[in-house]
């Protein structure tokens, strides 16, 4: 597994040791291995586990579907988080169980404990927009004007997802929301409009800017993942 973006050197080498041993522990299918490269009490897939708690889960799971096999498929492309604290990383990867091989989008965000890397968050880009349609949001799968490519690139974006999905505390329990806001003016949850208000993108810089929705006088940039490239040239010129 190889990292691309700004990372300096020597955050790129442990990020890149731990994906190596994330995924060569999936791939040998133990469930211990695979939970101790996580923080304790990380999100994955919408829903917060100890390590002890993710470790039985995949060991079910392996044993559920012993041909499982993954693969990352390209580079993961890294970028910072706002704190500085760690990575966002996104990529594509195919697993494989059950006979059946199936390619998806991964997103991990990765933040320092110690002198070490952990994996912080970990899902898939349709498992993400299934967790955001629950919280009330309108996503897309595709885009056909501008407006419609803004909003996905939004929604879709490491930050965003990253952000307001940990928020609910409900998912897999309830259809109801338990959202964690102090008022429900900081929320961004079921409310469509106010993405815009607290993003905005500069398609020629490839580059997002977020105001913190709790301290307006906040902002900070990240860099738009270059797979809406094309996308753009063609419906935002």
């Amino acid at each position: 597994i190889q990292l691309s973006g700004n990372v300096p050197s020597s955050d790129a080498l442990q990020i890149t040791q731990l994906l190596n041993q994330w995924n060569d522990a999936m791939n040998q299918h133990d469930a211990d291995a695979v939970a101790n490269t996580h923080t304790n009490n990380a999100i994955i897939r919408g829903k917060a586990y100890t390590i002890a708690a993710y470790s039985d889960k995949e060991a079910k799971s392996f044993d559920k579907h012993p041909d499982f096999h993954q693969s990352p498929a390209n580079n993961v492309y890294a970028t910072p988080l706002a704190d500085k604290s760690g990575y966002h990383l996104v990529f594509d990867y195919i697993f494989t169980q059950s006979g059946k091989s199936t390619p998806t989008e991964i997103m991990l965000v990765v933040i320092r404990q110690g002198n070490d890397y952990k994996i912080n968050y970990e899902s898939d880009i349709s498992t993400d927009r299934s967790l955001l349609k629950k919280m009330g949001v309108d996503t897309y799968t595709s885009s056909n004007d501008c407006k419609q490519l803004n909003r996905q690139i939004l929604l879709e974006s490491p930050m965003f997802r990253y952000q307001y999905i940990p928020m609910n505390k409900t998912f897999g329990k309830t259809k109801s929301l338990d959202v964690v806001c102090e008022n429900e003016e900081e929320c961004l949850i079921g409310v469509n409009e106010i993405t815009e208000k607290f993003y905005a993108l500069d398609h020629k810089a490839m580059e997002m800017t977020v105001t913190d929705a709790r301290d307006i006088d906040k902002e900070y940039k990240n860099t738009i993942h270059p797979k809406y490239s094309s996308q753009l040239r063609k419906l935002c010129p």
